[in-house]
């Protein structure tokens, strides 16, 4: 779990991350001793973690969400690439303007350890993600999409092939391969 001051921090990275990108075209630089005077030397901020940034207007329409599943780097690192990536780079969506940024809600999702999934009773609905990969299709949900969208488990698996670019019922098939995660997730509500 991650304590209430990385939280806050964390949001506060992911938001001047992306304002520093859109304003002067190079990613911000964090000063560490700082970071750890914030948040001290044992944060998760400083764990090699993988996280998403998902980025929705004031009235929760999606408009980026990058990450990455597992990461060599400091999970800081990660939420602030994952911002400006969420915010410039997610090619389902124009990037955003510097004035667009203030009027966005950024919500982060800490990536637990993967799990393969050997029974489809092991997946819980709102508290794991999927990741359905069959050769080169591959596809990821987080845990809160299917909370959000109000869908039981099969929908869910239905989905997250449908992400991957497979058929619907491909998870079905014993070429696919599934794997669960959970994930701490937080966003600026949640923090203030």
């Amino acid at each position: 779990m991650m304590e209430e001051i990385s939280k806050k921090v964390a949001i506060h990275l992911a938001t001047e991350a992306l304002k520093g990108y859109l304003r002067d075209g190079i990613p911000a630089q964090v000063d560490k001793g700082e970071l750890i005077k914030q948040v001290g030397p044992n944060s998760v901020l400083f764990q090699d973690r993988g996280c998403f940034v998902t980025l929705k207007t004031s009235d929760d329409v999606l408009r980026g969400c990058v990450g990455t599943i597992v990461s060599e780097d400091p999970l800081y690192q990660n939420i602030m690439e994952n911002a400006i990536s969420a915010g410039c780079k997610d090619n389902r969506f124009n990037p955003v303007t510097f004035d667009e940024v203030q009027t966005l809600k950024f919500e982060i999702s800490v990536m637990g350890p993967l799990q393969r999934v050997h029974s489809l009773d092991e997946i819980r609905v709102g508290v794991h993600g999927l990741i359905m990969i069959q050769g080169d299709a591959q596809g990821l949900l987080l845990p809160q999409v299917a909370t959000e969208w109000g869908w039981d488990r099969e929908t869910l698996l239905k989905q997250t092939c449908i992400k991957a670019g497979l058929p619907e019922e491909a998870y079905k098939d014993s070429n696919t391969e599934i794997f669960s995660f959970s994930a701490e997730i937080f966003c600026e509500d949640d923090v203030e």
